[in-house]
């Protein structure tokens, strides 16, 4: 073999790894890049209504919806939510220690308005509420069509989204 045939030959193998290395970030870094979605192999289990609330956190203290003179304190750091997906096109938006109710039945409504989401209850005559309320861990199904927003407001709250 001439040194022509030999530079040839380290050229193209090097070419050849440069070129799957550069298929491998970026097919990493685009299941994260829109809407900066993690993907997981199972999402949260939900209830009918399409969302999860997790347990009362033990240190939290419960207190009555609508206290009337009572203060708390809250931390003036803007909160983050976080989007998930199974990967089969199955999204959910999480917020971590959510102030709401303790437990909770009622229908979600979703409206997006520009870079922002908007997770109400629908409270019918069938929605149930308790009369406590604390800090939980929430999970929303939401549809593809929200992925890619920047905030998420719930009970008064704005979420930014951020990769976990």
């Amino acid at each position: 073999m001439n040194t022509s045939t030999c530079w040839k030959v380290s050229a193209l193998a090097i070419a050849i790894a440069f070129w799957a290395c550069s298929g491998d970030s970026s097919t990493s870094s685009s299941e994260e890049e829109p809407g900066m979605v993690a993907k997981l192999g199972e999402l949260a289990k939900v209830n009918e209504y399409g969302f999860a609330i997790g347990e009362c956190g033990s240190d939290q203290a419960l207190f009555a919806p609508k206290a009337s003179s009572e203060t708390f304190t809250v931390d003036v750091k803007q909160p983050k939510a976080y989007l998930f997906t199974d990967g089969d096109g199955h999204y959910q938006v999480m917020l971590p220690e959510a102030s709401d109710y303790c437990e909770v039945k009622a229908k979600v409504s979703f409206k997006r308005d520009g870079d922002t989401l908007y997770i109400d209850y629908v409270f019918d005559e069938n929605a149930i509420m308790s009369k406590c309320r604390c800090m939980s861990d929430h999970w929303f199904n939401i549809d593809a069509a929200y992925v890619g927003v920047k905030y998420v407001v719930f009970e008064g709250s704005t979420y930014i989204i951020a990769i976990k």
